[in-house]
């Protein structure tokens, strides 16, 4: 089966959290892990960090039976 990424928007929808939520958590490390897709590092960009973010649905799932808030992240694609 092909790994499934879903966006911070339905990340934060799904779980019940605001985007600014899910931002704070990824600057302190607290938070579910993320990737940052397509970004560019070179030393001329603005900001070498910047990249769509997105949350992988396995490690998603793990984190949250980790810190005790749910077996499974259901509902995009039932």
């Amino acid at each position: 089966m092909a790994r499934q990424f879903y966006t911070q928007d339905e990340v934060g929808q799904r779980l019940g959290y605001s985007v600014d939520t899910l931002r704070k958590w990824r600057n302190s490390g607290a938070g579910p892990p993320f990737i940052r897709a397509g970004v560019v590092i070179s030393s001329t960009a603005p900001d070498p960090r910047r990249g769509s973010i997105r949350y992988e649905r396995n490690s998603l799932e793990n984190w949250l039976r980790e810190n005790g808030l749910g077996e499974s992240f259901k509902g995009f694609d039932e």
